[in-house]
């Protein structure tokens, strides 16, 4: 039986036992303690002196020095220019951050045996519900110019910022913030620390790195270029949320902790960007939810609710607006939302996967009221002068256990000897933690600590099988090499006693735009460390800005105390209780050069950085494909689709869409493209305005409807092609036919009201740019019953889309009926021929009308129920 595995790097370095009670596929099924991996060679024994291991191996590079540094900071004018666009990181890429995805721990989201070697060992992604998008906001203010960049991705590369700062010259050094969503299925492949993301990410990958690099390089260039005099303002609301409605606690571990029971990141900040004239320019709310909705099933590329929150905001302006959702605390806050899909196993069956998004769009409608209000706070905050200053500083980490010395010495380690036994004792009586540490005897590293499932044994600390959360903890060298030997290959292959490259180094930044300082932290931090970040910094606390998943990704932030208590969190990290507290330390200690009257250096002080390995690693691209841009005369049955899924066989008969379809229902077109790693092609809804006259759907923003709106699903066939065989790339467009999010006011009983008239797909791609045939939307089918009391007659009406995934009500199921919530028109028709009509007959009730039929009550024989966009239903009445 296979378990959910844990998500992202809780197996990067990949516990068997964590994941599957059998042994991975093609694993010896004999292999244990006993194998030919043979015992850990360690390299000290109990009372030697031990050294840290080596990093000779690493390639290092030192960091450029900040840039503009040594002038005096002073206030100045304030300009912005703000900028988004699309990165194409191939459809087959494999999705972070689930393991479970991985074809030998979990095999979640396996759709059919085409041959991907992208993906190499995880399952692929096959389609997108939103496209990765890349923003950016360059501010600038008494000659300093900073960059805060944000990807629709699931962790941040260290090297990402330097090198975007490299593209974008001397003067961009050290001045770029580099953030992601973190969504658990966004595009993998962008994590370069030498394998410790592939069982989370899939193997790094130099076409998606660059790929993302010059996207991130470009619109940075956009938005410095589009810089206009500017006025910004910072909000905070320390009690966001109260009611649980976005996002909750979901850490019990840290419950007897103080402040540890029931909290969740409740900061939001946002910060507001208008121009000087008060149009609005961009809005960056800053708060931790975890892009969790979607689970390891989903194979779709998705921003999660990180992308729904800012579609909700975005779309409440009248113009274009880049909205840039930063993470805050979000490595204990799961999301909250309401009206989703029953995704148990139970529910699905084998052959259906839970795209949920009807959930993930319900938490960017339930947070947009909040976040408009804490908008319109900082609204009362602009100023048209600030200072700014940033500095970057690239942080060693192991394995020197020296390193990771704390709260002023008084916590830290005694050594990483794996030879030494602990003393055993963790807490003194008083229940703080006793130091030196000497517990974390893991020269290399540990991860995996915290869990319930066990560990490897030849990877065990000593003498740590009774202490908790130790006595789960695998070291990194060691079990690397089971990894190694049973189910992938690593590359370069780790030995004993030898530290992985990526886990020695990453980064921090700190920004300060007047009063307010903004500290990235490379990793997933948890609320206590926010607060023991506020704690230290040298602004107040309520000015004090923490920006997770930014400049670096570590895995999860906890303080010494925290990680102590175990739990699912200190799984995922590698030098143990203290690395969460030093990183947070060393922030701080960044974020107090960024208060000084002078432009510091921040890099001064800091270590060299580990840099992107060079080689190019990426498959090639299969050929362009069959016929790309023509519509095939048939549908293969292997041709993957939602509906498929949906109903356990293929129903695609035709490739065009039929030539009616009912509101609620979907349309569909099928068309040839090239391959998928090469490019995925955009697909539009147009609709006729005049006789041959047809514009795309567009939001109230001016964004033209390319996503959310529409699915986008890939075939190759065949499946498993020969060689370099070439194959026929069948992309599925579907989109359900309801009110696009943006294009009406956005309430959900308007779902149903999408203008009626002819409508067609436009596909566009390399060389192509073709359009289905017509196909007329027509009103939808209510779902009507009536019950006759004496002269009156009460009536219940419903939508129900029995197919449908998009949102029509926040207490229903996509699938399930909704109550109609406005008033509608009742037509009574009389036994003999006739009618009486009856208006605006408002609800008794949630989909319940009461209508007093008086003297025609024993004649009528049906009532037909007609709602305000003209879709009706018609109930017969005994």
């Amino acid at each position: 039986m296979t378990l959910r595995c844990f998500s992202f790097l809780a197996l990067t370095l990949g516990l068997v036992s964590a994941c599957s009670t059998s042994p991975a596929p093609g694993a010896d099924a004999s292999l244990d303690a006993s194998n030919d991996l043979g015992p850990a060679t360690d390299a000290g024994a109990a009372g030697a002196d031990v050294q840290p291991l080596s990093t000779a191996h690493c390639q290092f590079v030192d960091p450029p020095a900040n840039g503009n540094t040594g002038a005096t900071v002073s206030a100045g004018a304030i300009t912005a220019g703000a900028a988004e666009d699309y990165v194409d990181l191939p459809v087959g890429s494999a999705l972070g951050a689930y393991t479970g995805r991985a074809k030998f721990f979990g095999n979640e989201g396996f759709v059919d045996a085409r041959t991907n070697e992208y993906a190499a060992w995880f399952n692929p992604s096959v389609g997108v519900e939103t496209r990765t998008r890349v923003r950016a906001l360059a501010l600038s203010a008494g000659g300093e110019t900073v960059l805060i960049l944000k990807a629709d991705l699931g962790a941040a590369d260290t090297n990402v910022a330097y090198d975007v700062a490299a593209a974008l010259g001397p003067a961009y050094a050290g001045k770029v913030i580099f953030a992601t969503s973190h969504s658990h299925s966004a595009p993998g492949h962008t994590i370069a620390n030498e394998g410790l993301a592939t069982l989370g990410f899939g193997p790094f990958r130099n076409e998606s790195y660059r790929r993302l690099v010059a996207a991130l390089t470009a619109v940075a260039r956009q938005a410095i270029e589009a810089r206009v005099a500017a006025r910004v303002g910072i909000s905070h609301d320390a009690n966001f949320d109260p009611m649980n409605t976005v996002s909750r606690d979901r850490r019990r571990d840290n419950d007897d902790l103080p402040r540890g029971r029931d909290r969740k990141d409740s900061d939001l900040f946002v910060l507001r960007v208008d121009t000087v004239d008060g149009a609005p320019m961009a809005v960056v709310p800053i708060f931790g939810v975890h892009p969790t909705v979607l689970g390891g099933d989903n194979n779709l590329i998705s921003g999660d609710v990180s992308t729904a929150i800012e579609r909700s905001l975005e779309e409440s302006f009248d113009r274009r607006v880049v909205v840039m959702h930063l993470q805050g605390a979000a490595g204990d806050v799961s999301p909250g939302g309401s009206g989703g899909m029953d995704c148990g196993a139970e529910s699905r069956g084998p052959a259906r996967f839970c795209y949920d998004f009807s959930r993930v769009e319900s938490v960017g409608r339930l947070a947009l009221p909040l976040l408009r209000r804490a908008w319109e706070a900082a609204g009362t905050q602009m100023q048209r002068e600030t200072e700014l200053e940033m500095v970057t500083r690239s942080v060693a980490l192991g394995p020197d256990w020296r390193t990771f010395t704390v709260r002023d010495g008084g916590l830290s380690y005694s050594d990483f000897n794996p030879a030494r036994d602990p003393d055993g004792r963790i807490f003194d009586d008083a229940g703080a933690v006793l130091s030196p540490v000497d517990e974390f005897g893991a020269p290399a590293g540990a991860a995996l600590c915290g869990n319930e499932n066990g560990n490897y044994p030849p990877a065990a600390i000593r003498g740590s099988v009774a202490l908790r959360p130790y006595r789960t903890c695998n070291r990194v060298d060691i079990f690397t090499r089971l990894v190694n030997t049973l189910v992938l290959p690593y590359e370069p292959v780790v030995t004993p006693n030898q530290v992985l490259c990526g886990s020695t180094r990453t980064a921090v930044a700190a920004l300060r735009i007047g009063a307010h300082l903004f500290v990235t932290l490379p990793g997933e931090p948890l609320t206590l460390l926010a607060d023991r970040a506020r704690a230290l910094s040298p602004v107040a606390p309520e000015n004090t800005v923490v920006i997770g998943y930014a400049n670096g990704h570590v895995g999860y932030l906890l303080t010494a105390d925290d990680w102590l208590r175990g739990g699912y969190e200190p799984n995922i990290n590698f030098w143990g209780p203290l690395e969460g507290e030093y990183i947070v330390e060393r922030a701080m200690e960044l974020a107090r050069l960024a208060v000084t009257p002078t432009r510091e250096d921040g890099q001064r002080g800091g270590a060299s950085r580990w840099v992107t390995p060079p080689e190019n690693n990426s498959p090639p691209a299969f050929e362009a494909g069959v016929n790309p841009g023509t519509v095939p005369a048939a549908v293969p049955p292997e041709v993957f689709s939602r509906r498929r899924v949906f109903t356990g066989e293929n129903r695609i008969t035709r490739a065009q869409p039929a030539e009616r379809v009912a509101r609620l229902a979907s349309a569909r077109f099928v068309f040839l493209g090239v391959d998928a790693l090469t490019e995925t092609p955009t697909v539009t809804v147009e609709r006729e305005t005049a006789p041959d006259q047809w514009a795309p759907l567009t939001r109230r923003s001016g964004r033209t409807v390319v996503d959310g709106d529409v699915l986008l699903m890939h075939t190759p066939l065949p499946l498993e092609p020969v060689g370099r065989q070439s194959r026929s790339h069948y992309w599925v467009a579907e989109w359900q036919v309801v009110t696009p999010y943006g294009t009406g006011d956005d309430a959900l009983e308007d779902r149903a009201a999408v203008a009626l008239g002819r409508y067609r797909f436009r596909a566009r791609g390399a060389g192509y740019n073709l359009t289905s045939s017509p196909f007329t939307v027509e009103p939808a089918t209510l779902v009507v019953s009536a019950i006759r009391a004496g002269t009156a007659a009460t009536v219940t009406a419903r939508y129900q889309a029995a197919e449908g995934w998009r949102l029509l009500g926040l207490r229903n199921a996509p699938g399930e009926a909704v109550d109609l919530q406005r008033s509608v028109t009742v037509e009574a028709t009389l036994r003999g021929g006739g009618s009486r009509r009856f208006e605006s007959v408002s609800p008794a009730a949630p989909g319940r009308f009461s209508v007093e039929l008086g003297s025609d009550a024993p004649n009528v024989t049906g009532l037909r129920v007609l709602d305000g966009a003209g879709n009706s239903g018609l109930a017969a009445l005994n």
